[in-house]
C-alpha cells in the first residue's frame, strides 16, 4: 500500500483523542479521501508498472532470440539512463558495473570508444553515436548503419554497428538497439556458403546447389530450357594423358559453358565429365539451338598443352521444360534420355538431341 498500515493506525488514533467538531470532522473526512485517492493511484500505478514490466521483458526476449548474428547486441532506452547488453562477445570487460552506479550511455560510449575503437575512428564515432544526433536520426530513418574498426588483442578488426529503433508496444519499450558485426566473421560464413555450393575444381554450381536451384525455379513452373552435356571420350584423355590433362579438359569445359549462357542461368557440374543448364525463360528451341552451337564453336578455341591435336568435343541432350513434363527428375530423366541418344549415335563431333527429335544432329 502507499499508505503504510503504522501510518494509518497512527492517524486513527489521533482521530479518536481528538475532541469532535465540526471542522476536525471535516479535516478528517478530507485525509480518508486523500488517502483512498493516494491507494487507488497506487494501484493503478503498481498495475501499469508490472503489466508494462512483463511486456518489456518478452521484448527484450524477442531480441535476444534475434541476436544470433551479432557479436553483440545493447539497448539504449531514450531516457538515456541505463544501457542494457542483451548479447555480449566482443567486449567483456567493458561490460562489468563501475564501483559506483550503473553507466550511462554517454560514459560507456567514450569508455568503449576509448579502448577499443581505432585511434583514427574515434571522432567519427564520438560524433554519429551522439545520442542527441543519433536518437532524431534513428526515428526518422528508423536504422543506419556505421563501419568502424576495433583493436582487440592488438589485432585490428572490422566491425559495423547497425543501430535500429526499436518500440515495444503501450510504449514498453522506446529505445535504440545497438548491434555489432564482425565483417571478418561475415565474410568468412560467405566464403564457407560460395565453397558448399561451389564445384571445387571447375568453379560453378556443384551438383547439389544446381538441382536444388533448378528444382526450385520448376515447382515454381518457371520455364526454360534444361541441357545436359557430356565430353566426348574424356576417358580416353584421362587414361592416355593423364588425370593433370583431363582436369584441365573439365576446367575449360565448364568455363566456355559458363560464358556461353546468361549471369542467371544454373550452370553445374552433376559429377565426372557431365554438366547441366537451366537456363530460364529460354521457350524457343531455335534459341536454345543457337545457344548451344555457340557454345561448340568456343569449344574449338580452347587450346591445352599437352593434349596435342584432340579436340574437345560434346554430346548434348536438351528439351524446353512445360506442364506436360513436372518437376526434376521427370524433366531430368527426359532430357537424359536425350543424351544417351547424342551420345551413343557418332564417338566423333558434337552432337544434339533436342526435345521433340529422335536422332541427335552435328553441330
Amino acid at each position: 500500500m502507499a499508505i503504510t498500515e503504522n501510518l494509518l493506525s497512527k492517524i486513527n488514533e489521533l482521530k479518536k483523542q481528538l475532541p469532535d467538531n465540526g471542522q476536525l470532522s471535516s479535516l478528517l473526512a478530507d485525509i480518508d479521501a486523500e488517502i483512498a485517492n493516494i491507494d487507488a493511484a497506487y494501484d493503478k500505478f503498481d498495475a501499469d508498472y508490472y503489466y508494462k514490466s512483463a511486456q518489456f521483458e518478452q521484448q527484450i526476449g524477442i531480441i535476444e532470440g534475434l541476436s544470433t548474428n551479432y557479436a553483440a547486441v545493447y539497448i539504449i532506452p531514450h531516457d538515456l539512463k541505463y544501457v542494457i547488453p542483451i548479447k555480449e562477445q566482443v567486449i567483456c570487460e567493458l561490460l562489468t558495473e563501475p564501483a559506483s552506479g550503473a553507466w550511462g550511455y554517454k560514459e560507456r560510449l567514450i569508455s568503449y570508444t576509448d579502448k577499443y575503437v581505432h585511434p583514427d575512428d574515434r571522432a567519427d564515432v564520438l560524433e554519429k553515436f551522439a545520442f542527441d544526433k543519433m536518437w532524431p536520426y534513428i526515428l526518422e530513418k528508423e536504422q543506419f548503419t556505421h563501419h568502424l574498426r576495433l583493436v582487440i588483442d592488438e589485432k585490428i578488426h572490422y566491425y559495423y554497428i547497425t543501430a535500429t529503433h526499436v518500440k515495444g508496444p503501450n510504449d514498453s519499450l522506446d529505445a535504440v538497439m545497438m548491434c555489432f558485426s564482425c565483417e571478418d566473421a561475415v565474410i568468412e560464413r560467405e566464403q564457407l556458403r560460395t565453397l558448399s555450393e561451389m564445384d571445387i575444381m571447375t568453379d560453378i554450381y556443384n551438383r547439389g546447389t544446381g538441382e536444388k536451384m533448378t528444382r526450385t525455379m520448376l515447382d515454381s513452373d518457371v520455364v526454360g530450357m534444361f541441357c545436359i552435356l557430356d565430353v566426348n571420350n574424356f576417358k580416353n584423355i584421362n587414361d592416355t594423358l593423364g588425370h593433370a590433362i583431363g582436369d584441365e579438359v573439365l576446367i575449360n569445359f565448364a568455363k566456355e559453358l559458363k560464358a556461353s549462357f546468361r549471369r542467371d542461368d544454373i550452370v553445374f557440374r552433376l559429377g565426372g565429365d557431365e554438366f547441366a543448364v537451366f537456363a530460364p525463360g529460354i521457350t524457343s528451341r531455335k534459341v536454345g539451338i543457337r545457344i548451344l552451337t555457340s557454345f561448340v564453336a568456343r569449344l574449338k578455341n580452347i587450346h591445352i598443352d599437352g593434349l596435342g591435336d584432340r579436340v574437345i568435343e560434346a554430346s548434348i541432350g536438351a528439351m524446353i521444360t512445360d506442364s506436360d513434363i513436372s518437376g526434376f527428375e521427370n524433366v531430368y530423366n527426359t532430357t537424359d534420355s536425350y543424351l544417351y541418344v547424342s551420345k551413343n549415335g557418332k564417338n566423333e563431333g558434337n552432337t544434339l538431341t533436342f526435345d521433340p527429335d529422335t536422332e541427335y544432329a552435328l553441330i
